[in-house]
């Protein structure tokens, strides 16, 4: 029983460093087309060598030693960009200054089919304080 545990232990810490590989050669190939300007972008993928490695293979593992097996999503780079760069992009939104967005103070009136439409036969006109916003209805 604790060969098949540890064989199938050590496919799934195979695979998950498969990813860890993948993971960094993606982020060197994204270096390389930024450097050359070629606009092409390969995206990570985070925590799959966590969940193979982290979770599945330490469990499985039979032996009593386990705490390499953390090694492996430690060496993610996947792990690391979603752990320390979705908080810092996050923070730099935040913190963006924006340019507030200009307050619409007319209304536009019906168009003059829908107000043939409903019967009306002048437009209608908007009363109210446009510069506060105060109560604006129409009115024939």
């Amino acid at each position: 029983m604790n060969e098949l545990r540890f064989g199938a232990a050590v496919i799934l810490m195979l695979m998950a460093g498969f990813v860890v590989v993948m993971n960094w050669g993606y982020v060197i190939a994204n270096e390389w087309n930024k450097r050359k300007g070629i606009d092409r972008y390969y995206s990570t993928v985070p925590l799959v060598s966590f969940f193979l490695a982290g979770i599945l293979a330490y469990q499985l593992y039979p032996f009593s030693p386990k705490a390499w097996i953390a090694l492996i999503p430690a060496l993610d780079i996947g792990n690391w960009i979603l752990l320390i760069g979705l908080p810092t992009a996050i923070a730099r939104g935040a913190l963006k200054r924006r340019t507030p967005h200009p307050i619409v103070a007319e209304v536009r009136a019906p168009s003059a089919a829908l107000l043939a439409a409903v019967g009306h036969d002048r437009p209608a006109v908007l009363s109210g304080d446009a510069e506060t916003g105060d109560a604006r209805t129409w009115s024939k």
